[in-house]
Parts: C-alpha cells; structure tokens; sequence
C-alpha cells in the first residue's frame, strides 16, 4: 500500500510531466493516471498524502476532477490522508482552476492544504500558435526551478490556499454546468491519411474517442484538451475552423507515454 500518491490528469502532457517531476523530487511512491482512478477506485488504496496535478482548460480545471473528488476521494474508507495538494499547469495563468479545485474539496469535506501552478508552454492550437522548441525548453526550465521550490515547500507539508479572485462563486458555478453538459468536439478526421493505429483512442482522457470502421468518431464527451491532434502521428486530426497545419505539440520534453490511461507510468 502507497502512503505517497499523486494523480495525473492529463492531455497532451504537461500535466504529466509535472506529476513525474514532483514524484521524483518529493520520493513519492507513484504517480497515478486519472482515468485509472476514476475507473477502478481501488488502486489508490488508502494512502496518506495525496497529490492532484492537473491542466488549467478555459481557465477551469478538467471535467474528470469533479468525480474524483465526489465518487473516490471523498470516500470514509480513505481514513488516512493527512496531506492533499494541488498543482495546475497552465499556458498564460492558472485563471480560476485552483479555487474551484478547493471548493470541490470543501464540498466533499476535504481540506486541500496547498494550491500551486506552474507555467508551461501552451498547447490550445485552436487559439494559439504552439511555442518553437526553443522557447519550449525556456519555458520547462523556469519550471523545473519553480516545481524544485514548490516541493520543498510541500514536503513541508506547508499550507497555501489560492487568493480569492472576484467572481470566483459564478466561476465555480459554471464549473458545474460545463460538467454537467456535453462538448461538441472541434476536431475533425481525415480519413484519407489516418491509417486506423488508434493511438487517438488511447490517449483521451475522457473516452470521447472510439474507432468505427477504421477511423476515430468523437463523441460530446470531448473537453477539446486536443491530446489526440498533437499526437496523430500521421497529422490526420485537424482543428475545425482552421486551415490545416503541421505544427503539432511533440513529446520529446515532456516524456509523455502514450499508454498514460492504462497506468503505465
């Protein structure tokens, strides 16, 4: 049984990166997959300092970290955790992702002792150009300094809460609603080079993708993280509304295993 964990939402894999990161600078015992969690509740065990790190979307936190707090963490059996913190990756600012991520702790009576972010390079193509790998490198570097900083400060056990930012309440509020609602997929599929590896498949966290006849379909399950365009290996997945481009996110910084739903960390 564990007694340190950190779990990763993640997609397209700054989120992972961090988590494998603070792992290893913290000597946790292991890092595991959201998706995994979510799914088969009892490989957390019961452990007694817990880690989320998850990505900042629209100035929100993920839809999956909802349910982790309200269907696994929130569980009486987890008798044990004396420590919870939470780090959130973002591209311009962690925007209201860390209060409601306390606020979903509180709801489920949890105390969420410590609230970071860390800057990485920003992966929404749909509104943004990916940084050149130059100043990808620049941007991991910064923060690898701030997660070194971050971790002395969490094997401290150290409490920091995110500052009250006005109109946190309708925040989290629509929080709420976008979880509660469904998401029309801004990506599209060109049959003629996908070549069926399934690879799209594998690395949604959200189970939005499934293969029909031999090409993905996407399903309003999508939060349009855009894991599955950054990683097509043949570039078929592209962004509606926007002219087709070979500039995708890579993996080569971040490590990102394609089998993260399958806790292969």
């Amino acid at each position: 049984m564990a007694d340190n964990v950190i779990i990763c939402l993640t997609g397209t894999g700054n989120s992972y990166y961090t988590a494998i990161k603070l792992r290893e600078l913290l000597g946790y015992d292991e890092v595991l997959p959201a998706p995994l969690v979510l799914d088969r509740p009892s490989v957390l065990g019961n452990p007694v300092r817990v880690g989320l790190v998850f990505p900042t979307y629209y100035g929100m936190p993920p839809k999956n970290l909802g349910p982790l707090f309200s269907n696994v963490l929130s569980d009486p059996a987890l008798d044990r955790i004396e420590y919870l913190f939470a780090v959130t990756t973002c591209g311009l600012g962690p925007g209201y992702s860390l209060k409601i991520c306390e606020q979903l702790a509180m709801d489920n009576r949890i105390i969420c002792s410590y609230s970071g972010h860390v800057r990485m390079p920003d992966t929404y193509a749909l509104l943004l150009k990916v940084p050149p790998e130059e100043k990808q490198k620049q941007i991991f570097d910064a923060a690898d300094l701030k997660l070194g900083k971050m971790a002395d400060e969490i094997r401290e056990m150290a409490m920091r809460i995110p500052p009250y930012r006005p109109g946190s309440n309708l925040m989290i509020r629509k929080y709420i609603r976008y979880c509660n609602s469904e998401t029309q997929p801004r990506i599209t599929v060109d049959t003629g080079l996908c070549v069926s590896c399934g690879l799209c498949e594998a690395v949604c966290p959200r189970d939005a993708v499934t293969i029909e006849n031999g090409h993905p379909v996407f399903s309003t399950n999508c939060e349009n993280c855009l894991a599955c365009y950054h990683f097509c290996p043949q570039k078929a997945i592209l962004l509606k509304g926007k002219k087709p481009s070979l500039e995708r996110y890579g993996r080569t910084l971040t490590g990102y295993n394609p089998d993260y739903r399958q806790g292969k960390l």
